[in-house]
């Protein structure tokens, strides 16, 4: 039953948010390639992008839902994500319905992330975001990261998203493999 209301939610918001967008640009032609122009595009894995266009590319103010049901509503640059946007988290997400806000393309913030371990020695994912970083002489240091200002439900989104998809539910079976031939090579 949960699934099926936060499926409604979403497709309610995403009327809602689709409605809402104000463009000055013409209407894009049924089929690419679309140029300054707005308009709905779904691939063939049924991601679907409603918003603005140019040179074939998300551009301006958008929505992007994937196939697992996550939403992005915000602003795109050449094809990419850019700037302050929310990310909702889909049906199938271990997160469901859960959202954040925020600015994650800072160059600032993203600096921050240098030298940070990703892994405890045992192969976890130990990504933390905190407010204020241990000393450097506690163990811990060496997994923490800055968190986003103002920002609790992106920061906690950001944390839960990298040990996700570093863990047994994204690509940790492909990342241990990958240092165990590492190792194994010396």
């Amino acid at each position: 039953m949960k699934n099926c209301s936060i499926k409604l939610g979403i497709f309610v918001l995403f009327l809602n948010v689709t409605k809402s967008f104000a463009s000055d640009l013409p209407k894009c032609p049924l089929f690419k390639p679309f140029n300054d122009c707005w308009g709905s595009f779904k691939n063939k894995d049924g991601d679907q992008y409603t918003g603005e266009w140019r040179h074939n590319n998300f551009h301006g103010q958008g929505v992007y839902i994937n196939y697992h049901g996550d939403i992005y509503i915000g602003e795109y640059k050449n094809g990419k994500r850019l700037g302050q946007g929310t990310y909702i988290f889909g049906p199938n997400s271990k997160w469901a319905g859960d959202k954040y806000n925020g600015e994650v393309d800072n160059s600032k913030w993203k600096a921050s992330w240098q030298g940070v371990r990703l892994f405890n020695d045992m192969g976890q994912p130990q990504v933390r975001l905190v407010k204020q970083r241990s000393a450097s002489s506690n163990a811990v240091a060496d997994y923490e990261v800055d968190a986003l200002s103002g920002a609790t439900f992106t920061t906690k989104g950001v944390e839960n998203m990298v040990n996700y998809w570093t863990g047994d539910g994204g690509f940790g079976a492909y990342l241990k493999r990958l240092r165990s031939n590492a190792l194994a090579q010396g």
